[in-house]
């Protein structure tokens, strides 16, 4: 079985509403070992600090995720998050679906304080996902639930929409009418232009597209397997391939922070959350993204090169590149760092743990704790990260497990 039909026989799995029994979580953990993120929202104040930022849906419940990489439950949504998206209009605004731990159905929940509180807006239960609110119009939703159901009184009521595509992943609303509708299928990403009664496609490729979004001003963003992350303008949508380094990986819901657009995050299909600063063009991986600075990681190559080229070679390509059971009279000799080993195995605490306490594969490997401060060390740790590709950083610690 080739990557690309493995990666889609993953996909079309998730279609299934997440209807499992509801399983207790920790109060808190590693991102990790999330193995779905259902939705994200960016949480302003007060849920805003320097370590959390952002909320994701899961079958665990909705939790807080920081780039130290680590999650916490929020103790008051007792439901296995089906859905989750923040109000591109207005901040604080969040919207969030889900099922209770006898994957019934509930209500659409709605917080006007970035996840502080919580009230029910739908008159009947409906566990949707791909929750999309409309730029400019915070009333106008639509979401998947089985096929594409649209609301226009902000979630009270909803209907399905006449001629609902086969295989949809995602659904956005687009900024220029009420009645124009994308939907990311397995046939490729389709636009309507009357409220769902017939489909074109909105992009020239017909492979898999599993995430699209509507940002504000009516700039696009979709993923396309096999192409890359894709950007147009409303309503000419010429599109750009902004990305397409995920290889068979791909992204399966995109949020954007309402109070800087340019701000998106990734949710990929392992898991893992990506981060961008420029509107899509760049991304990093959302843990660790607040040590990532461009002069911490000039610092940190500089101390790389400077102190861990001596065993790990220039750039991390190892002591024995091309062998990596190459063993001297103390152990293992010290592995290659950049993407043509496993060093991307390891989250940023493993990494730190280890640069920091040393490693018992080869003596050589000392402990620098006591040799450099927690911020070099933590600049070495970025510009390892540097050194990978974006599926290594979609696969890190124990996603890769999931690769």
């Amino acid at each position: 079985m080739t990557l690309f039909s493995r990666a889609l026989r993953g996909l079309t799995a998730s279609l299934a509403l997440f209807l499992l029994p509801f399983a207790a979580a920790a109060q808190s953990g590693p991102t990790e070992q999330i193995e779905r993120i259902n939705g994200a929202a960016v949480a302003p104040q007060p849920l805003r600090t320097d370590n959390a930022v952002l909320l994701i849906g899961t079958d665990f419940g909705l939790m807080r995720a920081g780039p130290d990489g680590m999650a916490s439950v929020l103790p008051d949504i007792k439901l296995a998050v089906t859905g989750l998206a923040g109000d591109i209009n207005r901040a604080g605004r969040i919207f969030l679906s889900g099922v209770d731990a006898q994957s019934r159905p509930a209500p659409l929940m709605l917080s006007e304080d970035g996840g502080a509180s919580w009230l029910p807006v739908s008159a009947t239960p409906l566990a949707v996902r791909s929750l999309s609110v409309m730029p400019g119009n915070p009333d106008a939703l639509a979401a998947v639930a089985g096929g594409i159901v649209t609301s226009r009184d902000g979630g009270k009521t909803w209907a399905a929409i006449p001629n609902s595509p086969e295989k949809v992943f995602s659904v956005a609303r687009s900024s220029l009418s009420e009645n124009d509708l994308y939907a990311a299928t397995m046939g490729g990403l389709l636009l309507s232009g009357d409220g769902g009664e017939s489909w074109r496609p909105a992009h020239e490729s017909d492979k898999p597209a599993t995430a699209v979004t509507v940002l504000p001003g009516g700039k696009v963003l979709a993923y396309i397997f096999g192409v890359g992350l894709v950007g147009a303008q409303e309503p000419e949508l010429e599109w750009q391939v902004l990305e397409d380094g995920f290889a068979d990986r791909y992204i399966l819901s995109l949020a954007a922070d309402p109070l800087d657009p340019d701000t998106i995050y990734a949710i990929m299909d392992t898991a893992a959350i990506m981060m961008s600063r420029n509107g899509g063009r760049d991304w990093i991986s959302y843990e660790g993204s607040d040590k990532f600075t461009p002069e911490r990681l000039a610092r940190g190559e500089q101390l790389f090169e400077g102190t861990c080229a001596a065993c790990h070679g220039a750039k991390g390509v190892g002591e024995a590149p091309g062998n990596p059971e190459a063993r001297d009279e103390f152990g293992f000799k010290a592995p290659a760092l950049n993407d043509d080993m496993h060093a991307w195995h390891h989250s940023d605490a493993a990494l730190k743990a280890t640069i920091s306490q040393g490693s018992p594969r080869n003596p050589r490997m000392v402990a620098f704790s006591e040799r450099m401060p927690e911020e070099d060390i933590e600049a070495i740790i970025v510009y390892l990260k540097s050194l990978w590709s974006l599926r290594s950083l979609a696969c890190q610690g124990a996603r890769h497990g999931r690769c």
